[in-house]
Protein backbone atom coordinates (compact mmCIF):
# COMPACT_ATOMS: atom_id res chain seq x y z
CA UNK A 1 0.00 0.00 0.00
CA UNK A 2 1.25 3.28 -1.14
CA UNK A 3 2.01 6.14 1.54
CA UNK A 4 -0.89 8.02 -0.33
CA UNK A 5 -3.24 5.67 -0.36
CA UNK A 6 -2.67 4.87 3.18
CA UNK A 7 -3.59 8.77 4.15
CA UNK A 8 -6.24 9.07 1.72
CA UNK A 9 -7.84 5.96 3.76
CA UNK A 10 -6.99 7.60 7.11
CA UNK A 11 -8.97 10.71 6.25
CA UNK A 12 -11.64 8.63 4.66
CA UNK A 13 -11.54 7.38 8.70
CA UNK A 14 -12.03 10.21 9.90
CA UNK A 15 -14.12 11.94 7.80
CA UNK A 16 -16.97 9.01 8.20
CA UNK A 17 -16.67 9.21 11.99
CA UNK A 18 -17.00 12.89 12.26
CA UNK A 19 -19.96 12.83 10.19
CA UNK A 20 -21.93 10.72 12.86
CA UNK A 21 -21.21 13.37 15.96
CA UNK A 22 -24.75 14.78 15.50
CA UNK A 23 -26.40 11.47 16.52
CA UNK A 24 -29.20 11.63 19.10
CA UNK A 25 -32.15 9.40 19.95
CA UNK A 26 -35.44 9.90 21.78
CA UNK A 27 -35.30 7.39 24.51
CA UNK A 28 -38.83 6.93 26.64
CA UNK A 29 -38.70 8.21 29.78
CA UNK A 30 -40.68 6.21 32.90
CA UNK A 31 -42.91 8.28 34.66
CA UNK A 32 -41.57 6.52 38.02
CA UNK A 33 -38.56 7.18 37.88
CA UNK A 34 -38.51 10.56 35.37
CA UNK A 35 -36.71 12.69 38.12
CA UNK A 36 -33.79 10.45 37.89
CA UNK A 37 -33.95 9.89 34.13
CA UNK A 38 -33.59 13.61 33.28
CA UNK A 39 -30.91 14.52 35.82
CA UNK A 40 -29.08 11.33 34.82
CA UNK A 41 -29.50 11.59 30.98
CA UNK A 42 -29.51 15.74 31.02
CA UNK A 43 -31.67 15.68 27.64
CA UNK A 44 -31.61 18.64 25.52
CA UNK A 45 -35.63 18.27 24.87
CA UNK A 46 -37.96 16.37 26.52
CA UNK A 47 -41.14 15.54 24.23
CA UNK A 48 -44.19 15.79 26.44
CA UNK A 49 -47.72 13.83 25.73
CA UNK A 50 -50.51 15.23 27.79
CA UNK A 51 -54.33 15.33 26.82
CA UNK A 52 -53.82 14.01 23.35
CA UNK A 53 -51.29 16.61 22.21
CA UNK A 54 -47.32 17.27 22.79
CA UNK A 55 -45.54 19.75 23.49
CA UNK A 56 -41.32 19.72 23.25
CA UNK A 57 -39.63 21.59 26.39
CA UNK A 58 -36.52 23.12 25.92
CA UNK A 59 -33.73 23.82 28.70
CA UNK A 60 -35.17 20.72 31.03
CA UNK A 61 -34.74 19.93 34.52
CA UNK A 62 -36.59 18.19 36.72
CA UNK A 63 -37.14 17.78 40.77
CA UNK A 64 -39.74 15.85 43.45
CA UNK A 65 -42.33 15.88 41.13
CA UNK A 66 -42.49 18.59 38.65
CA UNK A 67 -40.76 19.23 35.30
CA UNK A 68 -39.54 22.85 34.74
CA UNK A 69 -38.30 24.13 30.91
CA UNK A 70 -39.06 26.52 27.87
CA UNK A 71 -41.58 25.87 25.56
CA UNK A 72 -41.15 27.91 22.45
CA UNK A 73 -44.87 29.31 21.36
CA UNK A 74 -46.88 31.43 18.67
CA UNK A 75 -46.12 34.48 21.42
CA UNK A 76 -42.28 33.55 21.95
CA UNK A 77 -40.79 31.66 24.77
CA UNK A 78 -42.17 31.02 28.15
CA UNK A 79 -41.35 29.13 31.14
CA UNK A 80 -43.36 26.23 31.78
CA UNK A 81 -43.77 23.68 35.14
CA UNK A 82 -45.67 20.73 34.79
CA UNK A 83 -46.95 17.97 37.13
CA UNK A 84 -45.14 14.74 35.83
CA UNK A 85 -48.38 13.07 37.47
CA UNK A 86 -50.69 15.20 34.61
CA UNK A 87 -48.21 13.82 32.42
CA UNK A 88 -49.23 10.64 30.18
CA UNK A 89 -45.76 10.32 28.62
CA UNK A 90 -42.26 11.91 28.42
CA UNK A 91 -39.68 11.20 25.49
CA UNK A 92 -36.51 12.43 25.75
CA UNK A 93 -33.68 13.47 23.51
CA UNK A 94 -30.52 11.80 24.39
CA UNK A 95 -27.35 12.36 22.48
CA UNK A 96 -25.37 9.16 22.15
CA UNK A 97 -21.85 8.51 23.25
CA UNK A 98 -21.25 6.22 20.65
CA UNK A 99 -19.78 8.78 18.09
CA UNK A 100 -17.34 10.21 20.89
CA UNK A 101 -15.96 6.73 21.18
CA UNK A 102 -15.85 6.35 17.13
CA UNK A 103 -14.13 9.35 16.75
CA UNK A 104 -11.31 8.79 19.73
CA UNK A 105 -10.66 5.39 18.09
CA UNK A 106 -10.62 6.58 14.49
CA UNK A 107 -8.60 9.28 15.61
CA UNK A 108 -5.64 6.90 17.28
CA UNK A 109 -6.26 4.96 13.88
CA UNK A 110 -5.64 8.11 11.76
CA UNK A 111 -2.50 8.77 14.15
CA UNK A 112 -1.14 5.56 13.57
CA UNK A 113 -1.96 5.44 9.85
CA UNK A 114 0.32 8.95 9.69
CA UNK A 115 2.92 7.63 11.76
CA UNK A 116 3.24 4.54 9.33
CA UNK A 117 3.33 6.59 6.19
CA UNK A 118 6.03 9.55 7.93
CA UNK A 119 8.44 7.03 8.79
CA UNK A 120 8.42 4.55 6.45
CA UNK A 121 8.41 6.15 3.01
CA UNK A 122 7.78 3.60 -0.12
CA UNK A 123 10.20 4.08 -3.24
CA UNK A 124 7.69 3.06 -6.19
CA UNK A 125 10.40 2.43 -9.29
Amino acid sequence: MSRRSLLLCAAACLFLSTSSLGCATWRVVPKTDAVGRINQWNPSVVRVYRDGSAVEVHRVSAARDTLRGIVNGPNGTMEVRLPIGSVDSMEARVHSKTPERIIAGSLVLFAIATLIAVSHPMHIP
